[in-house]
């Protein structure tokens, strides 16, 4: 965890020390709610090692702090989570002096809906990783699947499976799943090949 926190720390240098640690607090609060089996801060880490594998020339540090805030606010039958981590992104910023990025930083995190549209560079960034799951090894895919029921264990099997197949198949719809060159060479065809084992699994 210091590892994560001091990740943390270096994109804020500029705010006042004990804001930086309470903010950091509570988004772990918020990230291990225990009804949280896939977004959860293991997601958060995947995430920023995507980030840190891209080379490309994009609001960096923009798109790192939108992805440590894009699922904090999580509810698994809700629909406005998007919205409602943008607004708990706004706050926390607005507390730590970064009034500067809080517009960019909330444009990010409401591209993650699904489906969307990314335009910016930034924003297709921002999707291919938050999507870069879907073309894991079959083991670690094989397991979000699983995590994904679990957070949705109330819901009945039928109902569940009707929800999933319509999403998988939307994804497998696509012409391409991602949207950069990088993660369409490195993800876009385990993607699909998981993406229809899960379906035939269902």
């Amino acid at each position: 965890m210091k590892e994560l926190f001091d990740r943390w720390c270096e994109l804020f240098t500029n705010s006042d020390s004990k804001v930086v640690r309470d903010e950091f607090d509570n988004l772990i609060k918020h990230y291990s709610q225990p009804s949280r089996h896939y977004h959860n801060i293991e997601h958060i880490k995947a995430c920023l090692r995507h980030l840190d594998e891209v080379e490309q020339t994009i609001k960096r540090r923009e798109i790192e702090i939108a992805f440590w805030f894009h699922d904090v606010i999580y509810n698994p039958y809700a629909s406005d989570n998007e919205e409602k981590s943008a607004e708990y992104a706004e706050k926390a910023l607005s507390r730590l002096g970064e009034l500067e990025v809080v517009d960019s930083v909330k444009r990010l995190i409401l591209i993650t809906r699904h489906p969307s549209k990314p335009e910016s560079l930034d924003e297709q960034y921002m999707i291919d990783i938050d999507l870069s799951i879907l073309g894991a090894d079959a083991e670690l895919y094989s397991n979000y699947e699983s995590w994904i029921r679990e957070e949705y264990r109330s819901v009945p099997g039928f109902l569940f499976q009707r929800g999933r197949k319509k999403l998988l198949r939307s994804f497998l719809e696509m012409s391409n799943i991602y949207s950069t060159p990088f993660f369409q060479k490195k993800l876009e065809t385990a993607a699909r090949k998981n993406l229809k084992n899960a379906l035939d699994n269902l």
